[in-house]
């Protein structure tokens, strides 16, 4: 397999996963594809041309087998990118990658991958480290199958695609190997039962990241975002960061962490419109769950958490409030504003005159404020809840 060298003095040396990194450029592949698919309506048949000469190296009515065919011949080669024209390609074979490869549409206009795989993934990249989606409408036919699943692969990416009615859109996990460093960034997720499944049957998936995508309309009972839930294999160290997942229905979860899901962090996601926008399972422990925004969510977060979890800083789910009373009597129930029953409630006087300053009845709602001295009195307080 030929490499066109660049203006960078690029001579093809590099791995192709680092070919793959100076392909897509600023954002969009630059480089001369490998291979260039395309659906010849006159012929009807797909065919698949050299980047280089143009020669067809595969053809016929099969897109599934054409799409393995080209795939193949990248993997021969050590990797490849493979460009789509636009076109509907119908995967009703299970792809297999092994090498790294770079797949995306040439238009951002127009164009699918029609994913009939029926109860499985249309695409696994089985150690094919490096691998990326990009700029790819994936359609699941009706929940024929599943989307896109990173099998025991490390330092893939699958960005700026449209995954539309999956039963699960993507799956990352440690099924045959060990998963690191995948990243799922800028994607619209939508009409799925699930929408990111990192799972760990086989070997672990850590540090992976879910970056800056949508996801929302998920069936009932479904999940927009889970892991951790294999009870032998970590999903440890993954970030969630600055998805919109939102619901409408009102029996869906927004995020769900296992016991095996520890040293996540969940930053600065709006999770809007679920029974449970974050529900933990099984305790999980060190977590960071912090900056989201929760909106009208039957639960916000659900569960129980393990040791050394942080929760704090987020909207609509308050851990920490405080402020000044108005002139009270002693025994006034105090309004704390957060989220659960308060753990602790600092209270201190505000001017002379109260003693023996305590707090009782705290609840999910209020505390009430007791002091000896008489008269109405002025407090400062602040309280913290630790689900």
């Amino acid at each position: 397999m030929s490499w066109t060298p660049t203006s960078d003095g690029d001579t093809g040396t590099h791995t192709w996963a680092n070919k793959i990194e100076n392909a897509l450029g600023n954002g969009y592949p630059t480089q001369l594809p490998s291979y260039v698919l395309s659906y010849n309506t006159a012929e009807s048949e797909y065919e698949a041309r050299y980047g280089l000469d143009g020669t067809i190296d595969a053809s016929g009515a099969n897109a599934a087998t054409v799409l393995q065919a080209i795939v193949d011949l990248c993997e021969a080669a050590g990797g490849g990118t493979i460009a789509f024209k636009d076109a509907s390609y119908t995967i009703a074979t299970q792809i297999t990658v092994t090498e790294p490869i770079l797949f995306f549409f040439e238009s951002r206009t127009g164009g699918q991958i029609l994913c009939n795989v029926t109860d499985d993934y249309a695409f696994k990249v089985d150690a094919g480290h490096g691998t990326v989606f990009y700029n790819i409408y994936f359609n699941g036919n009706a929940k024929a199958g599943h989307g896109v699943k990173i099998d025991g692969a490390s330092y893939c990416r699958i960005m700026q695609c449209n995954f539309y009615n999956f039963q699960t859109a993507i799956g990352i996990g440690g099924y045959t190997a060990s998963s690191l460093c995948n990243t799922v960034a800028y994607n619209k997720i939508a009409t799925v039962d699930n929408g990111v499944m990192f799972d760990a049957t086989t070997d672990f998936s850590n540090d992976n990241e879910v970056l800056f995508n949508r996801i929302n309309t998920i069936a009932a009972g479904g999940t927009a975002i889970t892991l951790g839930m294999d009870a032998a294999n970590a999903n440890s160290g993954t970030y969630i960061l600055k998805n919109s997942i939102e619901n409408s229905g009102p029996a869906e979860t927004g995020i769900k962490i296992g016991v095996r899901g520890y040293y996540s962090q969940v930053v600065g996601n709006r999770l809007e419109g679920w029974a449970k926008g974050i529900e933990l399972d099984s305790s999980p422990p060190n977590l960071r769950i912090f900056s989201n925004n929760f909106q009208t969510n039957t639960a916000d977060i659900s569960g129980a958490t393990g040791a050394s979890c942080i929760i704090h800083d987020n909207i609509g789910f308050v851990t920490e409030n405080g402020g000044v009373t108005a002139a009270i009597a002693t025994g006034t129930a105090v309004n704390h504003g957060l989220a659960g029953t308060p753990t602790m409630v600092v209270v201190t006087a505000a001017e002379t005159g109260p003693t023996d300053v305590y707090v009782d009845t705290v609840g999910a709602a209020s505390f009430k404020i007791n002091f000896g001295g008489g008269g109405n009195k002025t407090f400062y307080w602040q309280a913290e809840y630790e689900p």
